[in-house]
């Protein structure tokens, strides 16, 4: 009986790992919610400072905006050609440093604006680091046949 039970238990905590696993695999149909839209604005709120951006058609050119505190503190367009905005950003208690980078969309890839900086939490007075892709994007009839085209 001990024997019996602990192979049903050790059987239904593997079906129940298994299925929390399956349910955490990204599914190709939300794909279109993780990427951005060109022509639409999106934003990042990451503790103090958001990150509100705008792709133009072209998959190309990024503009963005970024507040700390919910005030202005930094302006840039990226494109091919001036791909890097360098940023030092401070107001009041709200901190954000680092830079922004745009690697534009080319045949079949994604467009990707990455970010490497750190930023504060006024909530625990901590500054935190981020590095890695704040959005990717796809133009026109390039985006992988598993999503719908824009």
């Amino acid at each position: 009986m001990f024997i019996k039970l602990i192979a049903t238990t050790g059987t239904v905590l593997l079906l129940l790992a298994s299925s929390l696993l399956y349910a955490q695999q990204p599914k190709a149909d939300c794909l279109p919610d993780v990427l951005s839209t060109p022509g639409k604005c999106s934003q990042r709120i990451l503790g103090d400072l958001q990150i509100i951006y705008k792709i133009d058609s072209s998959g190309n050119t990024v503009t963005c905006v970024l507040l700390l505190n919910t005030q202005l503190t930094g302006l840039c367009k990226l494109t091919p050609t001036n791909n890097t905005y360098v940023f030092d950003l401070q107001l009041g208690t709200g901190c954000a440093i680092g830079l922004l980078k745009i690697l534009p969309s080319l045949p079949d890839m994604p467009g990707v604006l990455n970010g490497d900086f750190s930023y504060s939490v006024y909530a625990n007075h901590q500054s935190f680091v981020f590095k890695g892709v704040l959005a990717a994007w796809y133009v026109n009839d390039s985006s992988p046949p598993c999503l719908p085209k824009p």
